[in-house]
């Protein structure tokens, strides 16, 4: 059977990939939970199952792109213009991807598995996992947060904006039928605020106080003091969430309205996808000129 890598999971994506990890295994499939960070691979580690840490080594940049990945790196943190912040920034990212490259690359070629997989997030370390394993002549597979509530998308060059199917035209969808009932029932689950239906869920185990203290040092010389709360408390993310008390029932307004959704500045769809995005305010005061209009 197959060989499959989970490439730098997230801590509070572990009940997915513990889910994923499980059915694969049932089926027969080998599963290795490969980690970039030592935070990350104490709690993957205390969970069970194959998990391997990745340590820097001495930098070679071999072929790899990595001045491009830091600068796409720096636009997702929305370090942007040709400032002193962000010409540091970049420097720290590529020393660290080239550091990260000759050990990543070693482990690919020896292991050679069948499918890396690379779940919603579309940092650097994941864009030089996925270059790595396509150079190497490894099937590469993207999964992240669907458009429409309830949904995953699947690619496998990337999510939103990397995805393939965003180079596609709209001639492109001239053959493809629409699914109202989709749509509807999509639009159904927002109003009616539900969750999706829970899979049973595996209970955390708390890796000891002992290995997150380990893990503080490295996790703070990367990433400062967020990083070290991160290394004692971030297996925490892994928890699920507590549903919220219930809320009053919402009162419409009786004249017509208009509602303006807005996402996240620090989106990934945002600062990586949209050229020049325009501001909140922008947005909105857009909203209220069209809704005068009509």
């Amino acid at each position: 059977m197959g060989s499959i890598v989970f490439a730098a999971p997230g801590v509070d994506q572990f009940h997915l990939h513990e889910r994923l990890r499980r059915e694969l295994q049932q089926h027969g499939h080998s599963v290795d939970v490969l980690s970039l960070d030592p935070a990350a691979h104490t709690f993957w580690r205390h969970q069970g199952g194959a998990t391997t840490l990745l340590e820097p080594r001495s930098p070679d940049a071999m072929r790899a792109p990595l001045g491009d990945l830091a600068d796409r790196e720096c636009t997702r943190r929305g370090l942007g213009g040709e400032s002193s912040a962000r010409r540091r920034h970049r420097s720290a990212i590529e020393q660290r991807l080239a550091r990260l490259l000759p050990t990543l690359a070693t482990w690919i070629e020896a292991h050679r598995p069948g499918l890396v997989l690379l779940h919603e997030q579309r940092s650097a370390e994941h864009a030089l996992v996925h270059w790595a394993a396509r150079e190497l002549g490894c099937r590469v597979l993207w999964t992240g947060d669907g458009l429409l509530p309830h949904t995953l998308q699947a690619d496998e060059r990337g999510l939103d904006g990397d995805a393939a199917a965003s180079q596609r035209r709209p001639g492109d969808y001239r053959v493809v039928d629409g699914d109202p009932a989709l749509l509807q029932a999509c639009l159904s689950n927002v109003l009616a605020r539900t969750i999706p239906a829970a899979l049973t869920r595996r209970e955390v185990v708390v890796p000891t106080l002992w290995a997150r203290l380990g893990c503080v040092w490295a996790a703070t010389a990367a990433r400062g003091a967020g990083g070290a709360r991160s290394a004692l408390f971030g297996w925490r993310r892994a928890l699920p969430l507590r549903s919220s008390a219930p809320r009053a029932p919402l009162q419409l307004p009786h004249a017509p309205f208009v509602t303006v959704l807005l996402q996240d500045d620090g989106q990934a769809r945002v600062t990586l996808d949209a050229v020049a995005p325009p501001t909140a305010g922008e947005l909105i005061r857009a909203s209220i000129a069209a809704a005068a209009r009509l």
